[in-house]
């Protein structure tokens, strides 16, 4: 009786001890949960550092178009500014001829009747008139040429200048031995006028022409044969 009761604590022990190492082996569902939760974690930092790149990649290209955009509108307003100020430059100048133009108009018809004026005030001064009337045609010559000055009359480049066809009417040439007056206005017998570039009149002038001298060529001296220097071989 004691043996067999020895005997059922023995086999107690071995299934109590079997039992426990079946549930050391036995996997438990939370474990397998918790193995799972890991890799989903790790799959989505994968998915989320992808996710990341892509995104960077498309704001870096994002970027470099949006530069290269803004580098050819750069360069577009640079070059419409530089048309629109050459536009205005142009238009600047443009008005200034006009006005200088229109300022040359005026005068050159009011011109004419002052050059008459004053070959009769030069002609009334040989005839040795009252110097009283001299006296006032003076001050309208004056008067005439202040208010023409004040519309930009000024006299063409006179004795000295080069001579420009533009300015200048040449009556003659005048030779000179200086090559430095060549081309030169050597004298003014009338003087010309402009306002700004619209000419009023010519200058007339002599121009001087310069010609280099002749340089005399030497002449070859053929040396004459001496009578009797050489004897003739054989005699």
């Amino acid at each position: 009786m004691e043996i067999k009761v020895g005997t059922n604590n023995v086999e107690e022990t071995n299934t109590e001890s079997q039992n426990s190492e079946e549930s050391n082996l036995k996997i438990q569902p939370d474990d397998l949960l918790a193995s799972s939760n890991l890799q989903d974690v790790e799959g989505d930092s994968g998915a989320t550092l992808s996710e990341g790149e892509s995104a960077l990649a498309a704001m870096v290209a994002l970027q470099e178009e949006t530069e290269g955009r803004l580098r050819k509108v750069s360069s577009a307003f640079k070059q419409a500014k530089q048309d629109l100020d050459w536009i205005k430059k142009r238009a600047a100048e443009e008005r200034k001829e006009e006005t200088e133009r229109a300022k040359g108009m005026a005068v050159k018809r009011l011109f004419e009747p002052l050059q008459n004026l004053r070959r009769s005030i030069e002609s009334l001064e040989k005839d040795s008139v009252d110097s009283a009337i001299l006296e006032g045609l003076r001050l309208v010559e004056t008067s005439f040429m202040t208010g023409f000055n004040e519309l930009g009359l000024r006299e063409v480049p006179g004795y000295g200048s080069i001579f420009n066809p533009d300015h200048h009417e040449a009556l003659t040439l005048m030779p000179v031995e200086k090559v430095e007056l060549d081309n030169r206005v050597l004298q003014v017998f009338a003087a010309g006028y402009q306002v700004g570039g619209f000419l009023i009149e010519p200058a007339k002038v002599i121009v001087g022409k310069y010609t280099a001298p002749e340089v005399a060529e030497e002449s070859e001296v053929t040396p004459e044969k001496e009578e009797g220097s050489a004897e003739e071989p054989g005699e």
